[in-house]
């Protein structure tokens, strides 16, 4: 069995080689309404500070700088996100952002308003001390975005997982929202809203 520095290895060579794709997609096609709703979902709280983790190509980072944050941070595994991101930046007039490639559970603790994580932790195969790192940060607000609780999206995903593992290669994660929903609910996190599309599901929590 991999261990998870052999697995987050993994999921940087596989998000370098998507990199390109994923800029361009952003970039014709706009990023997912998902992602632009937790941005919205977050600013409603009147937070200061925010970290989308697994921030890609850096786009969600931005919508969220256009807010006038004191700080707002993308961290991401993969080194070519954090490149793409960083020439992005350069085009912009932003002195509140911060682009970092590190492993979230490396990355120190601090205040932080705002936690975003779009589409991220399917992408991990430890989503407890994700979860508990989110926590650390002691945010008001958390949103994120993940595959629904439907028997077509977990097939699909363990026949994936199934697949890629036979060729040593990165696979995805199924996690029952239910369960994220419980785990953050124990920490006095309250769900205040909850958006569902075809396969996402979107969750925004508040601090109690």
């Amino acid at each position: 069995m991999d261990s998870l520095e052999e697995i987050e290895k993994k999921i940087n060579s596989k998000f370098n080689d998507r990199s390109s794709e994923m800029l361009e997609d952003h970039l014709t096609q706009g990023i997912p309404e998902s992602a632009i709703h937790q941005v919205n979902k977050m600013i409603e709280q009147d937070i200061d500070s925010a970290i989308d983790i697994g921030s890609g190509p850096g786009s969600v980072v931005f919508e969220l700088a256009k807010h006038d944050l004191s700080k707002v941070i993308g961290i991401d595994l993969s080194d070519e996100m954090i490149n793409i991101s960083n020439r992005r930046l350069s085009e912009f007039d932003y002195d509140n952002v911060e682009f970092i490639q590190s492993s979230v559970l490396n990355f120190d603790n601090q205040p932080i308003d705002g936690v975003s994580m779009h589409r991220m932790i399917c992408c991990h195969p430890n989503k407890d001390e994700v979860i508990d790192k989110t926590l650390n940060f002691q945010p008001k607000v958390i949103s994120l975005t993940i595959p629904r609780n439907r028997i077509f999206i977990k097939v699909y995903i363990k026949i994936l997982s199934w697949y890629r593992r036979l060729f040593n290669r990165f696979h995805p994660y199924y996690y029952d929202p239910q369960d994220i929903i419980q785990q953050y609910s124990e920490n006095d996190y309250k769900l205040i809203d909850t958006r569902t599309e075809m396969i996402w599901i979107t969750l925004t929590f508040i601090k109690s």
